[in-house]
């Protein structure tokens, strides 16, 4: 054919004598949106990577074992038609089979503190579509130093949903007590934007987490991608700096121990604005001193 007679005469001249080209032609960009979606995916990856945390990438086909174990299996699961193997005949319906198999893996080699994030698409089930999610597992001890070692628990891993969603330009999220079937019983919450369930956290099941061999406790959020990105803020909002020094109040109450932390903070913010400019929680007591049932919390405004 013609490009054996080509290759023929190439031959014959000589490959060496050929002038190496790099070839040219037009490059076709994606849409627009495709585009947009990327970018922002990315800078979320970098975010979660600024917040210390490391990325991974874990296979989206799973076991039954898997999905049976972490409590993700349900009549809505996908299986695959012809699966190569059982260990990868179903569609993950969730970034915690994954996440917490990477952090069994990182345990049982003798690395104990993990801090790990995947970005990576879900099929919740077969009448849905594919969903991008991000998921965070955390274990061990958030900081690990000569002189303090402080452990993870469900304050650090909220605490870095909530920069994640500040950084971002969003509005105030707030928190739900919830029942999981993958989460320890008083221990999860869902994760509310404006009225709109936009993911969840809490700690792993102390069954799950032995079932896998992990004999420490293990914290993981999962939040929907479209959701966080979808009312990030084109510009960051910028405020003037006061022009008087800031002053400081402690305030102690005694509540009921079952008051939402949520309701006391945005009752103080909403009678002191717009002078109350922060309001932390600084201590939480409870003693002979405090009446049954309540508890001591101070804020410091």
């Amino acid at each position: 054919t013609e490009v054996d007679v080509y290759e023929e005469a190439a031959r014959l001249v000589g490959y060496d004598r050929i002038v190496s080209t790099v070839p040219t032609g037009p490059l076709l960009g994606g849409s627009s949106e495709a585009t947009t979606a990327f970018r922002r995916a990315h800078m979320l990856k970098e975010l979660c990577a600024s917040l210390g945390l490391i990325e991974t990438i874990n296979w989206s086909l799973v076991s039954e074992a898997d999905l049976l174990r972490c409590g993700s299996l349900s009549a809505q699961a996908v299986r695959l038609a012809n699966p190569l193997s059982q260990d990868h005949a179903w569609l993950r319906p969730s970034l915690l089979v994954g996440l917490l198999q990477t952090l069994r893996r990182n345990v049982t080699q003798g690395v104990s503190d993990v801090a790990i994030f995947e970005v990576g698409t879900i099929m919740p089930s077969q009448a849905a579509a594919e969903r991008l999610q991000l998921g965070i597992a955390l274990s061990g001890f958030c900081t690990h130093v000569w002189h303090t070692m402080i452990p993870c628990d469900f304050l650090t891993l909220k605490g870095l949903v909530q920069a994640i969603a500040e950084r971002l330009g969003q509005g105030a999220i707030t928190y739900a007590p919830a029942s999981l079937s993958w989460a320890e019983p008083g221990q999860a919450s869902t994760l509310m934007r404006d009225g709109t369930p936009i993911g969840s956290l809490g700690q792993v099941a102390r069954s799950i987490a032995h079932a896998l061999d992990i004999e420490q406790g293990v914290w993981v959020a999962e939040l929907s991608l479209e959701a966080l990105l979808a009312a990030q803020a084109s510009t960051a909002p910028i405020h003037a700096p006061t022009t008087v020094p800031a002053v400081k109040r402690d305030l102690s109450l005694f509540v009921d121990a079952r008051t939402p932390f949520q309701e006391l903070h945005r009752a103080i913010q909403e009678t002191g604005a717009p002078l109350a400019g922060g309001v932390l929680l600084i201590d939480r007591y409870t003693g002979k001193q405090v009446p049954s049932g309540q508890c001591s919390l101070t804020f410091s405004i």
